[in-house]
This record gives structure tokens, sequence and C-alpha cells, in this order.
């Protein structure tokens, strides 16, 4: 409408015996002002290609974002255990058992996750807005739909990589050397 001052797009019934690629063809060959002309199956097509392209896209940033998940907590993991090596240590000499000590990094760690996964699906939504409307297209509106089980899913997806994660640290544990990270001076 902005380009023409006149309809840019018609819509045609046909009859149940006509052949709409006929009449297509005939749109085209007989008319000056008419540039293209898609039959019901053709949209059909070209509605289909949009709705599979969209499919790929959010199995990728699926993938992408569980990959990323995992990766951010065994980062997180690490550091964590690294940082607190002379603590750890001193747990240890304390007489903590392994189970304790790795319960608790377990449970800061389960925290941690919590904390960031209520951000993320909270941050979620507004990013699906944002994702969609890239592909936005005058032919297709989309219909933002989030089912409350996606939620519930996503959240307990992450307690279970941040749970498996961390039980690598259970083994971790038995290699801190206390006469060497107590040692150690903090800078």
């Amino acid at each position: 409408p902005e380009l023409f001052t006149y309809s840019s797009a018609a819509w045609i019934n046909v009859k149940n015996d006509e052949d709409p690629n006929l009449i297509k063809e005939n749109i085209l060959n007989n008319s000056k002002i008419v540039y293209t002309c898609l039959t019901k199956e053709e949209m059909n097509e070209r509605i289909s290609g949009y709705m599979s392209s969209i499919g790929m896209m959010t199995n990728t940033i699926k993938v992408f974002a569980i990959l990323l998940a995992v990766v951010v907590l065994i980062n997180l993991s690490i550091l964590n255990y690294n940082e607190r090596l002379r603590e750890l240590a001193t747990l240890k000499v304390l007489g903590f058992s392994r189970t304790k000590i790795v319960f608790s990094l377990l449970i800061e760690m389960l925290i941690l996750t919590v904390i960031g996964a209520l951000l993320g699906l909270t941050i979620g939504l507004p990013m699906e807005y944002i994702v969609l409307s890239v592909n936005e297209t005058p032919l297709v509106s989309w219909l933002y739909l989030v089912l409350p089980q996606t939620y519930v899913i996503s959240f307990f997806l992450s307690l279970v990589t941040a749970f498996v994660v961390n039980l690598f640290m259970f083994f971790k544990v038995d290699k801190i050397s206390m006469s060497e990270s107590l040692k150690s001076v903090d800078e």
C-alpha cells in the first residue's frame, strides 16, 4: 500500500472443475499490471518453507543453548573448585569427609543454577519475540506461544546438568594435596 495507490494483492476463488494453474497463466499472460501470481498450493509451499526455516533455527538455538549451559556450568564448577582449593584442603584437614565437601559444593552450585535458570527463563520470552521478529514476512504472521511445561523442562534440565557436572568434583576432592594447598599464600 505504501508503494502503490491501488490494490497490490487480490484473491480469486476458483470453481472446483477449474485448473488454478491455467487461470494463473492466463492472468500473467494477459495483464500488464500483474507481476506475480501464486496458487494456493504455491502459497502453502512458501509458508512451509518459512516454517521449516524457523524450525531449523529454533532447533539450532536449542542445541547451542544446551551446549552453552553445559560449558558454563563446567567452567563455573572448575573455577569454584580452583578458587576454593585452600578452603577445601582446610575442610579435609579438619576431618570433613569427601561426601560432605562435595555435597556443600553441589548445594552451592545448585543454588547458583536455580538463580541463573530463573533469570534465563524470565529473559527467554522477550528473546523469543526478538528472534521471531527478525523473520517477519508479509506472508505469514507468527503466534508467540510458550507452554508452561517448556519452563518446567528447561528448569529441570538446568538442574540435572548442574548436578551431573558437579558429580565430577567428587573425584577431584580426593586429589587435593592438603600440604601444598595449605602452604600456598593468598594474594
